[in-house]
């Protein structure tokens, strides 16, 4: 017993220094790493942090290995987008079969623009008298409610839709003036018949929650000539299966 006591003694009362040395070596490692990382690396610095909370007294055993732990979050945070690209990639696919199905060949264009999204194009003359802002509805009942079908599918549940109205660049005063007394500018003409296509879909199905409507009057020409065939496919209704940039 009295050797024992004897070796008790002649314990180095320094030996503390050791575990805080460790401690203070770790917390200048994290601020290194804090200051060298790039800023938004956030799911990295997360972890780091984590990491820390096993320096408290009653936790251990963390580890700065990121591991698949962080691999796994970064396919978590790409799954909304690879989703979405999913759902367009399967709309395009319905929209040009509605188009090859078309007989009043109302659905002139089905393309995938990266800056806006899955546009299905449908020709104004087709919907419109030059003079009007109301749907030829005889002619075009069947292709529309097969785009409200197109629509309201499962597949593009979730999806935000903008109706975009496009006309030529003759003003509505040229066109007659009892339509000028109507429409004063392109402006409202484009944004009318925008907002009739939208009330037929609904009609026939397609969630109205999930639409946009925008009058674009004649600033987005497709072709740049005057003469009555460049005229007539300028005058058109975009729906627009939007991307996550422009929601």
């Amino acid at each position: 017993m009295a050797k024992q006591k004897k070796e008790r003694k002649k314990a180095d009362p320094n030996a503390w220094l050791v575990t805080y040395g460790d401690m203070i070596t770790l917390v200048l490692c994290f601020f290194v790493l804090l200051m060298g990382e790039p800023a938004q690396d956030s799911a990295r610095m997360q972890l780091l942090s984590a990491a820390f909370g096993g320096l408290g007294p009653l936790s251990g055993g963390m580890t700065l290995d990121q591991g698949n732990l962080a691999l796994m979050g970064a396919r978590l945070e790409t799954l909304p987008s690879e989703n979405r690209q999913s759902q367009l990639g399967r709309a395009r696919g319905l929209a040009q079969q509605l188009m090859r199905d078309d007989q009043s060949r109302l659905v002139r264009d089905v393309q995938e623009d990266p800056e806006r999204g899955l546009v299905i194009t449908l020709a104004g003359d087709v919907l419109f008298a030059p003079d009007s802002v109301q749907v030829d509805i005889e002619r075009n009942r069947v292709m529309l409610q097969q785009l409200a079908t197109l629509l309201n599918s499962p597949d593009l549940m979730g999806m935000t839709y903008r109706i975009e109205g496009h006309t030529d660049s003759t003003p509505p005063e040229q066109i007659s003036r009892r339509f000028a007394e109507r429409f004063p500018t392109n402006w409202e003409v484009s944004t009318a018949r925008a907002t009739n296509v939208l009330h037929y879909l609904v009609d026939y199905g397609a969630p109205e929650y999930q639409f946009q409507v925008m009058g674009e009057s004649s600033r987005k020409p497709l072709l740049p000539g005057k003469d009555p065939e460049s005229m007539a496919y300028n005058r058109r209704v975009e729906i627009v299966v939007l991307t996550n940039g422009h929601l």
